[in-house]
């Protein structure tokens, strides 16, 4: 874990130095563009620091740890991240929020970025933050038709899985 968190710091010691504002989605720009002073849009906001993941996996495989140790320090370091880095992210939107701002936020961390509803003007003050990668437009979750033919429980059977799920 102390490596993990060495590493971490390392990642985020480096992207100090090239801290710049964020970037809008030319999708958003549209959107943005289009937008009335107090329309509320829904958007995606990445923070710019992200858990070093690649080479956390490289450490873990180098010392041979099992996939359940593997796991929980990859989630670990993802939390990690997203904990240090969203705090002044967060704080700011509850301001905002109280202000009318912002309708609301919900912050993630296994991808580190924070989705929230706000005004035009609140989404062009984050994109402006040194700590944001990018804002873009939230997506629309939509169900898929299902498949013709239904279940059918013999697919697969014929094959057997070991203890950690795998065929």
């Amino acid at each position: 874990v102390r490596l993990i968190n060495v590493i971490i710091l390392a990642g985020l010691l480096i992207c100090v130095g090239t801290a710049a504002a964020g970037e809008i989605h030319p999708n958003l720009q549209l959107m943005l563009d289009r937008a009335g002073e107090d329309d509320a849009l829904s958007v995606i906001v990445h923070l710019d620091d992200q858990a070093l993941v690649p080479q956390i996996s490289a450490d873990l495989s180098e010392r041979g740890v099992t996939r359940a140790h593997r796991h929980r320090e990859v989630v670990l370091a993802l939390k990690d991240v997203a904990a240090t880095t969203q705090a002044p992210l967060l704080a700011e939107l509850a301001d905002r929020k109280r202000d009318g701002g912002v309708a609301g936020y919900t912050s993630y961390w296994i991808t580190n970025c924070v989705v929230m509803s706000a005004s035009k003007l609140e989404i062009e003050r984050i994109a402006a933050r040194s700590d944001v990668s990018i804002v873009e437009p939230n997506f629309t979750v939509s169900l898929i038709e299902p498949v013709s033919g239904g279940y059918d429980p013999s697919f697969g059977a014929d094959e057997e899985l070991n203890d950690a799920g795998d065929r």
